[in-house]
């Protein structure tokens, strides 16, 4: 599914897993670049190279046996559980460490258990694979638990960017910063009218607040300080795989 939506409706939200589209002027620039060079001989010929690639991979789905997956670490696991919607985040992630070894089947041992009369075959999930798994909910899972829709934040990123550099420059504090739709509009290159739609979520959810109005023209302060820009995680409380190997769960094979 795709949509071109500022927020998606939440219900739906949290059935899905989210990816954002990189809308950086860098990211426009690589396809230009590429769609200049499909036009090429050496373009028309990496298009062919493509469909021997496609077909490589599809094989190799092929060979995926239908095992079942068991992680002996599940009960160390950790997640948010202040928030109703976590009861399918945390599905996504559990079923995100599956697929992850699942994909690995052939660097794992195959296991087999009986059970009413029937032996069943499956591989055992590593710390890995649940490190790998923790990466990727950060990217993607995370963001959906985020109050701030996806680009939304990238706005106020933008910002915060661009406050810094006003506030270096005039050797000022943010709190005696103000800004206005022209400023921000002219740093970010976002158009007027999708510029209104995140200004007007930011207000709401008072990152900005209006210090004045003169006619149409909206002077801003900016009260958000950077928080996250480090790097940090929202909350989602995943475990850190590290402390389980340091506690001696670190003995499964990885092959």
């Amino acid at each position: 599914m795709t949509t071109t939506n500022v927020e998606v409706d939440e219900d739906l939200q949290n059935r899905c897993l989210v990816l954002l589209v990189n809308e950086d002027r860098e990211q426009t620039k690589k396809i230009h670049e590429l769609q200049r060079k499909s036009r090429t001989l050496e373009g028309m010929l990496k298009k062919e190279d493509k469909k021997n690639t496609l077909r490589v991979h599809q094989n190799a789905q092929r060979l995926i046996r239908p095992l079942l997956v068991v992680n002996p670490f599940v009960e160390q696991l950790t997640f948010l559980d202040s928030r109703l919607r976590t009861r399918r985040d945390h599905i996504k992630c559990l079923n995100l460490i599956n697929a992850i070894t699942l994909l690995h089947q052939q660097q794992r041992e195959i296991k087999t258990v009986s059970h009413r009369g029937e032996n069943l075959e499956y591989i055992e999930a590593t710390l890995e694979d649940i490190e790998v798994a923790n990466k990727l909910a950060a990217d993607i899972i995370e963001t959906s638990l985020d109050e701030l829709a996806p680009q939304t934040r990238k706005l106020l990123e933008l910002i915060y960017k661009l406050a810094q550099e006003h506030c270096k420059a005039g050797k000022i504090e943010q709190r005696d910063l103000r800004l206005t739709r022209r400023d921000i509009r002219q740093f970010t290159g976002w158009t007027n009218t999708r510029l209104g739609i995140h200004l007007q979520s930011l207000l709401d959810m008072e990152y900005l607040h209006i210090t004045s109005t003169q006619g149409r023209k909206m002077v801003y302060e900016l009260l958000y300080k950077g928080e996250g820009q480090q790097g940090e995680n929202f909350t989602m409380n995943l475990i850190n795989t590290q402390r389980l190997k340091n506690e001696g769960y670190d003995f499964v094979c990885t092959g």
